[in-house]
């Protein structure tokens, strides 16, 4: 069985009616909204009547708002998802997507299944490094040297600044359910002083702390697509940075399986997502360019 999951919260409200109606046609693969309190589900009950959707919902009990609240909030709705309604495996994504054809997410699902290795690009930048080192700070002392020789490295260029292998919405974060159920039981995610829980911070991004745990059990290993001196690492949800030839580009190198682009896909793309963005993407594509150039090198492979 498969599953959707779409941690939401108010501000999201009004980007939930295009994925609604996205997933109407869907039979094989449920949607779930996860709300973080019964308040926020009867708002959202308001504006879209639930019962009248194709979709599920999991109102979390006694959640408790933290820095840490999105990776937490994901995190027990999978184990609700895998462990309490016997799903076997999920996607991620937020609100602010469209899911195009069935058939096309269900190819995704088994690509992504089916895939034992992560594409990533080597960066510079050190927003990326920052989110990948916070990310590794979470895993024993043994563990966190394994992660040094697959994930990090001494720079590229002749500034010797730290450089890591990113990979963060490069494509769809997908979960199955014996991986993370074994990452659970490494963290103790369910003792409340456990080091993960006292971990109060934004950047400890769920999926980078997945991927690495399934890294350190020989599930997937790091694939390097190209090089990046200056942006962030996240070249795939970057689509406005790109001129429509390029981004396609990457989407292949990447073989993503979603896009950024209202006008970019391929034939793995099954989602949009940042589809919030696509109108504000001209603007920020004009601040961009008379600051500086963005240098990057996708690898023949």
């Amino acid at each position: 069985m498969r599953a959707i999951i779409v941690p939401i919260h108010p501000p999201s409200f009004p980007y939930a009616k295009k994925l609604i109606d996205s997933a109407k046609h869907l039979k094989s693969i449920d949607l779930f909204f996860i709300f973080s309190n019964l308040e926020d589900f009867n708002n959202f009950n308001c504006i879209y009547n639930i019962n009248e959707c194709s979709i599920k919902h999991i109102i979390l009990d006694n959640f408790i708002i933290s820095n840490s609240v999105i990776t937490r909030k994901k995190w027990l709705a999978l184990n609700i998802i895998f462990n309490k309604k016997n799903y076997d495996e999920a996607i991620v994504i937020d609100s602010e997507c469209e899911i195009l054809e069935e058939n096309k997410l269900n190819k995704s699902f088994e690509d992504l299944k089916n895939r034992n290795y992560v594409n990533c690009v080597d960066t510079q930048n050190p927003n990326s490094n920052n989110i990948m080192r916070i990310c590794q700070s979470v895993f024993s002392n043994e563990d966190r040297i394994i992660l040094e020789k697959l994930f990090f490295f001494d720079s590229f260029s002749p500034y010797r600044t730290p450089s890591c292998r990113y990979f963060w919405f490069n494509d769809i974060p997908y979960y199955n359910k014996e991986n993370f159920n074994m990452m659970l039981d490494y963290f103790d995610f369910f003792n409340h002083h456990s080091y993960i829980n006292k971990l109060d911070s934004f950047w400890a991004f769920d999926y980078i702390l997945y991927i690495f745990f399934a890294s350190l059990k020989n599930k997937i290993i790091p694939i390097s697509v190209g090089t990046l001196l200056n942006y962030p690492g996240s070249l795939v949800e970057q689509g406005y940075l790109f001129k429509d030839n390029v981004y396609k580009t990457i989407l292949q190198k990447f073989e993503s399986h979603w896009t950024s682009s209202s006008r970019v896909e391929n034939e793995l793309t099954s989602i949009k997502f940042h589809i919030d963005r696509f109108d504000a993407r001209p603007s920020i594509l004009d601040n961009i360019r008379g600051k500086k150039k963005l240098i990057f090198e996708l690898y023949n492979r």
